[in-house]
Order: structure tokens, then sequence, then C-alpha cells
């Protein structure tokens, strides 16, 4: 009990939301000078603004002297708060479109949180005040809004099939969400603190826990998600106008030639990119010629290129090999590996070892 206390206490808490402000930020900034694709950048300013609203909080707002800056960063702290919520929905409907882009009407949902945050810094001297606090609870209440509208289109698109793994870490994610936006509300309205601090504490856990999530679920936001009778409906219809020996010769090239599997931040939409065509027709492509998805395509050359590795160069530890065929987890190698193989790095070498000696000795 005396270890829950200390962990409870108000400063760690508080500690605890600024690791998960810089550690939002450097993954966010990491994504933007990475970003490819207009999910990418949706992601990279989803980070960034939690990171925002992490850091100012109450008791780094009252550090500064000044009460029209006070303000003015209490106004930024709302706004990235409620606009995160957008992102959400936003990058819900980049997942469950058809479109490669999102169209511009959508865009429109990024005015409200500044249209929110204008009375609510007008209110911000008089913070004691009823009318301050039922802002501050309306804020909330419109990220769970979005939030809600994100989680309703994963259902409506069936993207939810708790017998794999990834409908698994979503679900917890989601739950992660609701449960500390509802614990802020709950804060805001009974004026606790403590609980306001706690909200901000478990954001820092989700933050790594999207992180785990995008590490090893690599193409969890690059491929769209459809129920069968959709897919049955847009396979018609993509890939009617591509001229499928063409991009085959196109992707073999990239393959072969350029050997672009072996940039361990290549992605679906920069591939269709190069080879001009949609997310879509090249995530189709895939699934109707060759049976396998876009992930799994990539990793099985760059097992081809690890076992060549593991068998000329013995002294090379498993994990090198791993990042230098494009691999950026060496848990992801060992699954790869394990899937296109049927056993892991370390055990393929010993084996080619073993044949190698026998022949030898023979």
């Amino acid at each position: 009990m005396n270890m829950l206390g200390g962990f409870l206490q108000e400063e760690l808490l508080m500690e605890i939301s600024r690791f998960g402000a810089f550690f939002a930020l450097i993954i966010g900034i990491g994504r933007l000078i990475k970003a490819r694709s207009q999910i990418d950048y949706l992601l990279s300013a989803l980070l960034v603004l939690t990171a925002v609203f992490q850091y100012f909080d109450e008791a780094t707002i009252n550090t500064i002297s000044y009460v029209w800056m006070k303000r003015f960063l209490f106004q930024i702290d709302l706004i990235a708060l409620s606009t995160c919520g957008i992102l959400v929905y936003l990058i819900s409907i980049m997942m469950f479109s058809s479109d490669s882009k999102l169209p511009n009407k959508y865009y429109w949902n990024l005015m409200p949180p500044i249209v929110l945050s204008i009375p609510i810094a007008s209110l911000y001297d008089q913070q004691n005040g009823f009318e301050f606090n039922l802002f501050l609870y309306l804020t909330d209440l419109f990220v769970i809004g979005y939030v809600g509208m994100a989680v309703y289109r994963m259902f409506r698109n069936d993207a939810f099939d708790f017998r794999t793994a990834k409908s698994k870490v979503l679900a917890v994610l989601i739950i992660m969400v609701s449960f500390c936006a509802a614990l802020e509300i709950v804060g805001i309205v009974m004026e606790n603190k403590f609980l306001v601090l706690l909200s901000g504490a478990i954001t820092t856990f989700e933050i790594i826990y999207f992180y785990y999530v995008s590490v090893y679920f690599q193409d969890f936001l690059s491929e769209q998600v459809a129920t069968e009778t959709q897919k049955n409906v847009i396979k018609k219809s993509l890939l009617s106008d591509v001229d499928i020996e063409a991009l085959e010769k196109q992707l073999s090239y990239l393959i072969q030639e350029e050997r672009i599997y072996l940039d361990e931040d290549i992605r679906l939409p920069s591939v269709a990119e190069e080879l001009g065509v949609s997310v879509h027709q090249l995530s189709s492509y895939l699934n109707d010629h060759k049976g396998i998805n876009f992930n799994n395509y990539i990793n099985q050359f760059r097992v081809e290129e690890a076992k060549s590795i593991l068998i000329n160069d013995p002294s090379r530890s498993v994990i090198s090999v791993g990042n230098a065929v494009g691999f950026n987890s060496n848990s992801v190698f060992h699954r790869a590996f394990l899937r296109e193989t049927g056993m892991s790095p370390k055990k393929f070498r010993e084996s080619q070892i073993f044949k190698k000696h026998s022949y030898t000795l023979n």
C-alpha cells in the first residue's frame, strides 16, 4: 500500500506526464521526418499535439509571470487536446475509406476546437466559476464524441475480429483513451486535481503503448480494412484501369534491382506512389495476384537476403543481420524468419553449418 501511495503522489504523476510529453514529441517528429503519406502526417500531428497538451498543464502555465501568456498557453493547450480527438476521427476515415487522400470537406472538423477555446480564454480569470469549468467539461466531451465516432467506424467496417492480435491491441488502446478522457471529466466536475493528473499519467502509458503497436504491427495503418462484401465490390473496379503486366515488371525492378526491401522505413503508400498506383490498387494486386499482403511480401525478400548473410558471414550477429536487411526490430525479424523458413535465424545458421560440415567430412 505504501508503494502504491508513493506511486500516486501528485509530483510523480506530473513527472510521468512530462515524460509522456517528451516521448510523444520525439516519436511525433520522427514520424514527421519519415512521413510519406497523408495518414503519416495526421499521425505525426496527433503525437505532437498530444505532447503539447501533456506538457502545458496547470503547474507549467502557473510558472509564467504574464497573464496574457498564461491565457495564450492555456488556449493552445485546449486546442491541442480537442484537436487530438478530431485527428483520431480523421485517421479512422483514412483507414476505412476507398480514397487514397482525405477529402477536403473533412478538414472543417478542425474549426470547432478554435471556436470552443475562445470563451474559455475569455473566462481564464474566473477559473473557479461555473462557466469556465463547464467549457472545460465540454472540451473533454468533444474529444470523447470524436473518439466515439472513430470507434463506430471501426465496428461498422468490421475492423474488430477478436481472434486476431491486432484487434485486441486496438481494443486495449480504445479502452485506455476512453477511460482517460472520462477520468479527466470526472476530475474537472469534482474539482479534483489528483484525477486530472492521473489522467495525464495514463496518457503517457497510452503513448508508450501506441509506440509498441506501431513497431510490432507495422501494417496496422497502411492497408484498408473492409468487410468481405466491400472487398469483393472494390476488387472489380480497383484494377480495371491498371496494366497488370507493366505493374508487375515495375515492382520486380524495384525489388530485384533497387532492393527497396532493405529500407526499414519502406511502406505501402510510398511504394504505391513509386509505381503510380493508389494504395488500395497495390494492396489489391498483391492480395489477388500474389496471395500475400504488403508486409509479408517485403519480408519474404528480407528473409532471403538474411539467409544469404547468415550462411556466408557466420561470425555476424543475428541482430545485425536483421537490421542489415531492413527489420527495425529483432522480434519482428524472428517472427518473419520463422514464418518463411519454419525455424529461427539462429537454428537456420546452425543447420547450414552442420550441413556444410557433414559435406566436408564426406
